[in-house]
């Protein structure tokens, strides 16, 4: 089995906020897990290929939650965004502190921050030969 990877948002481009009323899509340095919900598979001209709907779905289960806003990491023992990371200045509501980042990745070797940031779901639908090459995923 292979992993998916991730889409890189500050080359593809993501709108980061729910709350301004407005589709911007811009860079910004998050990236974006592919975490199909479900896989099919398609063959043409001989070759098959898996497509994928990368929405991504939260872990949730007892005491642990797996989602939170940018904002808040650093607070409530969770650990803060690296002082180093283009993210550190960009956590206001403005910018990307709306943004539910996942807390299971992107952590610093030593685990006191995150080096870098991964929401769920590459945010478009993906079409990948068995060779896992991605032919396509989704546009500006």
């Amino acid at each position: 089995m292979n992993p998916l990877g991730a889409k890189d948002f500050s080359v593809a481009g993501i709108d980061p906020s729910d709350k301004d009323g407005v589709a911007a899509i811009r860079e910004v340095p998050v990236q974006g897990l592919y975490m199909p919900d479900r896989l099919n598979a398609y063959t043409v001209r001989g070759e098959t290929y898996l497509v994928s709907a990368n929405e991504g779905d939260a872990r949730e289960w007892g005491s642990y939650v797996e989602p939170v806003r940018l904002k808040d990491l650093g607070k409530k023992g969770l650990a803060p965004v690296c002082a180093d990371s283009p993210a550190a200045a960009l956590r206001g509501d403005a910018d990307l502190g709306r943004l539910n980042v996942t807390t299971a990745s992107g952590l610093s070797d030593d685990g006191t921050c995150y080096e870098e940031l991964y929401v769920r779901g590459g945010r478009a639908a993906a079409a990948r030969s068995l060779s896992w090459r991605c032919l396509r995923s989704g546009t500006r």
